[in-house]
């Protein structure tokens, strides 16, 4: 009877000194910029959701902004131009779909890199 007992308390001990007590499954956040959808998938561990606001200037400019709750992802979408964390992507529909994953970038299902400054 001493051996369940033993294993009981065995267990829970070692996945904590492995690490394994921090096992969660990723965060995913879903918003929309303009026409564009925006879906967010997080494996880092930090809260999911995010804040989100956009402005309309007196020169027609439109700006949209999402900041994940756990400050890892700044997204700003203006005029066309997608920025997440400073690197531009340029969007060449209204409606496309934006996916991060983790720190992978698909706009329309297709991988995505930065481009150029112009």
């Amino acid at each position: 009877m001493k051996a369940p007992f033993f294993f009981a308390l065995l267990f829970p001990a070692l996945f904590a000194l492995a690490g394994c007590d921090r096992l969660a499954p990723p965060s995913e956040s879903k918003t929309k910029l303009d026409t564009h959808s925006l879906t967010i998938i997080d494996s880092s561990g930090g809260p999911g959701g995010g804040t989100s606001g956009g402005s309309r200037e007196a020169d027609g400019t439109e700006t949209h902004t999402y900041e994940s709750a756990n400050g890892r992802y700044k997204i700003l979408l203006e005029n066309g131009v997608l920025r997440i964390n400073g690197a531009r992507y340029v969007l060449t529909k209204p409606g496309s779909t934006i996916r991060i994953v983790d720190n992978l970038v698909e706009i329309d299902g297709v991988n995505a890199s930065p481009t150029a400054e112009p």
